[in-house]
């Protein structure tokens, strides 16, 4: 699904000098010039191959990069693609930026992403003057067409560009052409809040997947989520008995696919534990929230606002926790053993 008539092949590193320094960037009355390096050549060697994944590593250097290694990792029996670019960077003051291309191709392709706890369309669903350059991302970018859809999901690196590279040019309409997404990985263009030089070892992973279908926020949020919350392995020493069976699969599990629990914490007044779902497809679901914390008649529940104030009085359901979560809404459900 890379689109081969784009100007960056996939996955493409770009680093780039604007001519006339930031002022240059700065300037919102012509669009800026930059000069533009990537590597001429690479070497191509087999990574790490074990029982479940194996990588590709792609090494190479281009102007202040001494080096510039690309990792590429298959999993058996998961359709998804991670990528761990690292950087050698030599630290230069100078004004700079660096890009990981990404140019897919989806017939009839409309993007979406994440913002915070919602999602929307560029430019369609932007204020007036509001940046079109670059967007900042949660969790996921989608490219849906009708038959085929590619999510994408940036790890350390939530600033990106849509359609191809458009810092300095201080659009006020962005005209989406195609399926490009442009990582922007670094830069020290912004005069406050930002470090002024960066160099050393820089590491950035990406996860991609793609699926037959067209737009389903469902899926592509679950994905950018596991993505960016992966299973943690924890060392228990011997005999050491816990309290769950080795039948559970987790310690809190809701019922309906489109709402996730976004945290689990202690409640706010100390007594039991705060547990914040979100709906995200745009529909209410009724779920049905369980664990393996109480059983029987232990269990009590309030639901609350986010603010965790009771919305209602308590109710005592044995084993089972309910809820009513509105069309793109938080809910907040506080358990008391």
């Amino acid at each position: 699904m890379a689109d081969q008539a784009a100007p960056y092949a996939m996955n493409q590193y770009v680093y780039e000098n604007p001519e006339g320094g930031r002022e240059a960037v700065d300037n919102m009355t012509k669009p800026a010039a930059f000069k533009r390096y990537s590597a001429e050549k690479a070497d191509i060697k087999p990574g790490w191959q074990g029982p479940g994944a194996s990588s590709l590593v792609v090494t190479a250097k281009t102007y202040r990069h001494p080096l510039v290694k690309q990792e590429i990792i298959l999993y058996d029996g998961i359709k998804r693609v991670d990528i761990v670019n690292t950087l050698n960077k030599e630290e230069t003051y100078e004004p700079e930026a660096g890009y990981f291309a990404f140019p897919f191709q989806v017939e009839g392709g409309k993007i979406r992403f994440e913002i915070a706890d919602a999602v929307m369309a560029p430019e369609a669903e932007q204020l007036p003057k509001t940046t079109r350059d670059w967007h900042t991302v949660q969790n996921w970018v989608e490219i849906a067409g009708s038959k085929t859809s590619v999510v994408w999901s940036p790890i350390e690196a939530p600033l990106v560009q849509f359609g191809g590279i458009n810092t300095g040019r201080w659009l006020t309409k962005l005209e989406i052409k195609n399926g490009t997404v442009m990582s922007y990985a670094l830069n020290n263009y912004w005069m406050t809040n930002f470090k002024a030089a960066q160099g050393g070892t820089l590491v950035f992973r990406y996860a991609l997947t793609s699926r037959a279908g067209g737009a389903d926020t469902v899926k592509s949020t679950r994905f950018g989520w596991e993505v960016h919350a992966p299973l943690t392995a924890v060392w228990l020493p011997d005999r050491n008995e816990g309290t769950l069976s080795g039948e559970e699969a987790g310690f809190f599990k809701v019922s309906a696919p489109n709402v996730l629990i976004q945290a689990v914490k202690p409640a706010e007044n100390g007594e039991g534990i705060a547990v914040r779902l979100r709906e995200i497809s745009g529909a209410s679901a009724e779920i049905h929230l369980t664990t393996p914390l109480v059983s029987g008649d232990e269990i009590s529940y309030m639901v609350t606002d986010i603010a965790e104030i009771p919305a209602n009085s308590f109710k005592v359901v044995p084993g089972s926790i309910y809820a009513l979560v509105k069309p793109l809404g938080l809910h907040t459900v506080v358990i008391r053993p």
